[in-house]
């Protein structure tokens, strides 16, 4: 596993235990750390090619840090498999605090990074 990949783990890891803490009624988020440790052993590439398709057409909002991101963000376009991370944070996004705000942009955008490294 490349240094990148095993970066991208790690921090998914990271948010994915933030948002489970922050929102532990929500078993949405424990199903998708569940869901993600399980690709992470079993195909760990298809998790950073499919962020890297998804976030990508992002890359000037997640640099801009537009919330417009998450609140225009339309679920449907890439269907229903696992639970939709950005899709879940949307309906939680307007009670976060400014902290939490700042802290999923930092993930959202070291993620898109390690994504684009592995990618090259």
């Amino acid at each position: 596993m490349s240094i990148y990949l095993k970066s991208f783990f790690h921090q998914l890891g990271e948010i994915t235990s933030e948002l489970v803490d922050m929102f532990p009624d929500d078993a949405d988020f424990k199903v998708f750390q569940t869901y993600v440790n399980m690709l992470k052993t079993t195909n760990p590439g298809l998790v950073i090619d499919s962020y890297y398709d998804i976030v990508i057409k992002f890359d000037d909002q997640i640099n801009a840090r537009n919330d417009d991101f998450f609140l225009n963000y339309n679920t449907s376009e890439y269907g229903q498999e696992g639970v939709d991370i950005v899709a879940k944070i949307k309906l939680y996004w307007s009670v976060l605090s400014e902290d939490s705000k700042k802290s999923i942009w930092d993930y959202i955008y070291i993620l898109k990074e390690l994504a684009k490294k592995y990618k090259a």
